[in-house]
């Protein structure tokens, strides 16, 4: 195949560096390799060997594709279409190239994958959205041969098989979620000749998806956005993310240079700045060392009817393509939030967490005193934290189904380990991140942060108080009596009663949110049952031992509610359980 494909691109003016040499393997398929960098054109190709956007018009008609633009459809729909149409003409000029591709099998991407294959990606981001993937490829596909029914370039013959193929459709929307695909899409992709099947669509959509170039490179005059081309020859280089690489086109011959010192090593083109999981999707394929591209998806679901708030009133970007590249225009609001009915999608890679999404997440715990549209310190930091147990909660689950005993030389399972291995280590490094802007966070901020540690150092007599009451002497009695709530609670009631001291810790912040929450909270018949219990565990018992502290003052169940309540509003909650007080201009 390969013998033939060079004779054919050589016959037709295609022109080969000497030096490059090419072979198959199992695992890669066709590569090329070369002995020396020369740093001139390597491969020169006629534009005429690619197949082109115009050859699908002049096979289909404009209106085909206009049609196709006015359904939404895939720009790229009406070339899968000659692709396909051409694979089925045993004479077609184009019959060395295509005989030379990968079958759907080979490609390897997780679509057309069995049930137990796909059981590696359980837990990852791919693995919970694989099915939706599928449905949107078969959705595509049934609406394109929707416009294609009727169309004067279908035979008789074809309109009948077009007619028994899209009962795929029912069968598939009939189907459970789980129901095992593979052996039919490897029959039926197999079948050239039957072209217009759901099978042979799914392939001509990744070959296009794996080795297609941009059209504009050829002609951009012609060419309509996104639309690409396929360049014989070129498509066989496997990608590496470091290459240094030139394409041209001059002369209607396109070119193709690889400037990588490498010599004595595998020629090959840098696909751009690719992570595993698309890698493994649209090219079947992962590597082991990307970290530089890898990512995970991260999906919010808010109500639509409070987007408009997130963005105008909080000042937090929704997400979208500028998130992840430079931005230097002022934030205008979205007109319309329909696109986020299924949530807004961030990307976290092992060096970067939008400030988006960590905005988003402090908007989210949110109290009832931060309404104003300010992000303060407090929601930064409990935002923090929710965001770091999301991860910690995707890398249980994703380690739940983790198999790696039991990887064979299946390629497929190997590259869905490879895969897995890159969502785990991109989790494990967001969390590193959140770690280190928290740290940041208590350190620039210490003077603002009070935390039960903090309490059991600096108030010297309410610590006398709880050792002769309660046989407390420091923080580690406190934790092992789990009782750090409870003893917060009754130091937040001295800082409310803190006029009636003498000395000791009790900040005046804490005292003015006291009676400022105090003046707005109406205590409930529920808040009364839930605290009593306490109140009565405490009380007259702590007045009789440690009349200095808590016989001063009011001490009565209403206190003990609206400091329960208090410690809710005004803190966070570390990743180690402790309760750190925020100050925020209360």
């Amino acid at each position: 195949k390969i013998n033939r494909l060079l004779a054919w691109a050589k016959e037709h003016g295609t022109v080969i560096d000497p030096s490059i040499s090419f072979a198959y393997s199992a695992n890669k398929g066709i590569s090329a390799y070369r002995l020396t960098v020369s740093g001139n054109k390597e491969i020169e190709l006629p534009v005429t060997l690619a197949m082109t956007p115009e050859q699908a018009i002049a096979e289909f008609g404009v209106e085909f594709l206009d049609q196709c633009s006015a359904a939404q459809l895939n720009i790229n729909a009406i070339g899968k279409l000659f692709f396909l149409k051409e694979r089925a003409k045993a004479d077609s000029f184009y019959h060395p190239y295509i005989t030379s591709l990968p079958s759907l099998v080979e490609i390897g991407s997780p679509l057309s994958w069995s049930t137990a294959e796909k059981a590696y990606l359980k837990g990852t981001n791919l693995g919970s959205s694989l099915f939706e993937k599928f449905q949107s490829a078969v959705n595509e596909w049934q609406s394109v041969m929707a416009l294609l029914q009727g169309t004067e370039t279908l035979s008789a013959a074809d309109s009948a098989q077009l007619a028994s193929n899209l009962e795929f459709a029912d069968v598939f929307a009939k189907s459970a979620a789980g129901h095992d695909y593979s052996a039919y899409l490897k029959e039926q992709s197999e079948d050239a000749n039957n072209w217009t099947s759901f099978a042979n669509y799914l392939y001509a959509s990744l070959i296009y998806t794996s080795r297609a170039f941009p059209y504009y490179l050829v002609d951009a005059k012609k060419c309509r956005q996104g639309q690409a081309i396929l360049l014989p020859i070129i498509d066989l280089l496997n990608h590496e993310t470091g290459a240094k690489v030139e394409w041209g086109c001059a002369d209607n011959v396109f070119s193709f240079t690889n400037l990588s010192e490498n010599g004595n090593l595998e020629l090959c083109n840098n696909y751009g700045l690719k992570g595993n999981e698309e890698l493994l999707l649209g090219y079947g394929f992962t590597l082991s060392s990307n970290s530089q591209a890898n990512s995970v998806a991260l999906r919010i679901k808010l109500p639509i009817e409070s987007l408009g708030e997130v963005e105008t009133v909080y000042g937090i970007r929704l997400p979208d393509m500028n998130d992840y590249t430079s931005f230097a225009t002022k934030l205008t609001a979205h007109s319309d939030y329909s696109k986020y009915a299924d949530g807004l999608l961030y990307f976290i890679t092992e060096s970067i967490i939008p400030d988006s999404l960590i905005n988003l997440f402090a908007y989210l715990v949110r109290n009832d005193w931060e309404q104003s549209g300010d992000i303060t310190l407090r929601m930064k930091l409990d935002g923090l934290a929710k965001l770091r147990t999301a991860l910690e909660q995707k890398i249980t689950v994703a380690s739940q189904h983790f198999q790696r005993s039991q990887a064979s030389d299946n390629r497929n399972i190997t590259n869905a380990l490879i895969y897995r291995d890159s969502q785990l280590k991109v989790y494990n490094k967001a969390i590193k991140i959140i770690k280190h802007l928290e740290k940041t966070l208590l350190t620039k901020y210490k003077s603002q942060l009070v935390s039960l540690s903090k309490i059991l150092k600096k108030d010297v007599p309410f610590v006398e108080a709880l050792a002769r009451t309660m046989g407390m002497e420091g923080l580690e009695d406190v934790e092992a009596s789990q009782a750090q709530d409870q003893v917060m609670i009754m130091w937040l009631v001295r800082c409310f009663n803190k006029d009636q001291y003498e000395e000791g810790y009790c900040p005046e912040w804490i005292r003015r949110a006291f009676n400022k929450l105090a003046g707005e909270y109406k205590v409930q018949s529920e808040d009364v049952a839930e605290y009593q219990p306490l109140y009565q565990f405490l009380f007259p018992k702590l007045a009789n031992e440690a009349p200095e502290i808590f016989g001063k003052g009011i001490w009565t169940v209403k206190e003990l509610i609206i400091a329960g309540k208090l410690m809710g509003t005004v803190s966070y909650t570390r990743s180690n359980d402790d309760v750190v007080l925020v100050e925020d201009g209360v």
